[in-house]
């Protein structure tokens, strides 16, 4: 079921490749809401413009039909476009959403055996040092209240994805700076070798992200 038969590097790497696309979604996210943005005021510019056109008594009417036709063909294309682009940005959207749920499944991956690293570390240092553990508690529970584990055990919480898709959205962006503390972690942690499951190397093998064993 796990292919360890990467190193630890290669793992991280790909990781970050993951949150990395995470980002990439982002920015096209960020582009269609800018450009959405920009065509709604557009589309406002036009109607003030109409408005100062037909309230213009220097010209005569014909010359204002004319500017007002122009204008209302100009409204109606900036309106076709905009209806475009909010179609897009809720399927970009929905493609942001999906990136970060593949994303935060490689990154708790990784996250989980930092942590059971962390706690196996933290308790044998338990069992060394006492020679019986504070009223009674095993080994593993006194582990948990470590500095050693906790430095880890905190930033868990924001890797579960969030159930409203604006909160999920807002989380993402700062998925790469979480990432980025966890990466470093696991660079430090001393006799930690990562792995990762078969089935997630075979699908990067047939994305050419990995090579073969």
């Amino acid at each position: 079921m796990i292919e360890p038969s990467l190193t630890n590097t290669q793992v991280l790497d790909i990781v970050s490749n993951r949150v990395e696309d995470v980002e990439t979604q982002i920015g096209r996210l960020d582009e269609l809401i800018d450009a959405e943005a920009k065509h709604q005021s557009e589309i406002t510019r036009l109607a003030e413009e109409k408005t100062r056109i037909l309230d213009d008594r220097c010209l005569d009417k014909q010359q204002r039909i004319n500017k007002v036709g122009k204008l209302l063909a100009a409204v109606e294309v900036e309106n076709a476009d905009l209806t475009k682009t909010k179609t897009e940005i809720l399927a970009q959207r929905e493609d942001t959403r999906e990136s970060g749920i593949t994303a935060r499944a490689f990154i708790s991956h990784v996250f989980d055996q930092l942590r059971s690293s962390r706690l196996t570390r933290s308790q044998a240092f338990v069992q060394d040092f006492f020679y019986q553990t504070p009223i009674g508690l095993p080994a593993r529970d006194v582990a948990r209240l470590s500095n050693l584990f906790r430095e880890v055990d905190l930033l868990e919480y924001d890797l579960h994805p969030k159930h409203h898709t604006e909160e999920e959205l807002f989380a993402l962006r700062g998925l790469n700076e979480r990432w980025s503390a966890i990466r470093a972690l696991v660079e430090r942690e001393p006799g930690l070798q990562l792995e990762l499951p078969a089935p997630w190397l075979e699908s990067l093998k047939d994305q050419a992200e990995v090579g073969e064993a």
